[in-house]
């Protein structure tokens, strides 16, 4: 049985707050569970203020065994900016744009570089999906062809050095593969159509891969990022060149990336994202509590704190369902 664990992001806090809530017991410097095990869906670092202290729990619990973890497109990110510094790959706006992305990550460090450098190591090794006998976990997206290639060519979804010299290559096979499944699919806007987030302008939209196309497809059901202002015009799924879809038989998969609001529900009978912004200041922490059920429901997500909207949306169950049944 596990518990699925959503984008950390720094909140050491809060994930500490949800292992308790979830009846993990600190015992020899780690968090454990005597019936469960927890799985990370990636994106512990960035954002937040407790970084160091994220690395350690997450670190600590898959060392002993009482967790598994995959990578999130900020792990592969960071890995990226110090192998291509490394190698004196990245012009000095590259190297600006990086330093600020990473920047709360790398201040956590920078009286420490060794203690950074012992992190990263580790986080190379993390698999980039699991494929589990009752689920499945990926940070971004399940696209299964990205992964049948790495199940033959990268065993056990760990990267190698070989992998990682290939990956930094802009138009090779492994970082189109690694972007599909860390930072899931984009497309653009009809019409060269523009919008803005934080007065940055936008002319792509995060999809929604887990939903099955059909004929009534429009850019509103399709577009996963909040923003923008979706438009009803219809899109032929045939003319985007990706795979799209989820199919119902298949085992559930898991994932995180998308900063879902709102009172966690599933995306679908075996899809579910369990990131709900946890690094925003009333942000949740959520987690899935998995029991090898072949459907999932909406019970089963529980958040770091008492009382918020994911009580909320649990007694508005109960109370339908006292209604109807």
């Amino acid at each position: 049985m596990y518990d699925i664990i959503g984008d950390i992001h720094g909140e050491a806090s809060k994930l500490e707050e949800l292992l308790l809530r979830m009846e993990y017991k600190l015992t020899n410097g780690y968090y454990s569970h005597s019936e469960r095990k927890a799985i990370f869906v990636g994106d512990y670092i960035d954002r937040g203020s407790e970084i160091k202290r994220t690395l350690e729990i997450v670190k600590k619990m898959v060392d002993n065994g009482s967790a598994l973890a995959v990578m999130g497109n900020h792990e592969m990110g960071i890995i990226r900016y110090f192998q291509l510094r490394k190698k004196n790959k990245l012009t000095s706006k590259q190297i600006y744009k990086l330093n600020r992305k990473h920047s709360k990550t790398l201040r956590a460090y920078k009286e420490n570089p060794q203690e950074a450098k012992k992190y990263i190591k580790w986080l190379k090794k993390l698999p980039l999906y699991l494929d589990l006998p009752d689920l499945r976990i990926v940070h971004a997206c399940w696209d299964f062809e990205s992964i049948n290639w790495l199940k033959e060519n990268l065993p056990k979804g760990r990267m190698n050095k070989k992998f990682i010299k290939k990956m930094l290559e802009q138009d090779s096979i492994e970082n189109k593969i690694t972007s599909i499944l860390l930072n899931g699919y984009s497309i653009f806007l009809p019409d060269n159509k523009k919008f803005y987030i934080n007065k940055k302008q936008i002319n792509t939209i995060r999809i929604k891969w887990w939903i099955n196309p059909d004929k009534n497809l429009t850019y509103n059901k399709l577009a996963a990022t909040s923003g923008w202002k979706p438009s009803k015009e219809k899109i032929n799924a045939k003319n985007l060149s990706i795979n799209l879809g989820y199919p119902k038989e298949e085992k559930p998969v898991f994932f995180g990336h998308y900063w879902r609001e709102g009172v966690p529900s599933i995306l679908d009978s075996n899809v579910a994202c369990v990131d709900y912004g946890a690094a925003k200041k009333e942000g949740t922490l959520v987690a899935y509590r998995f029991s090898n059920e072949k459907k999932l429901s909406n019970k089963n997500f529980i958040g770091h704190k008492k009382n918020g909207l994911l009580e909320l949306g649990k007694t508005l169950i109960r109370r339908v369902s006292l209604l109807f049944f």
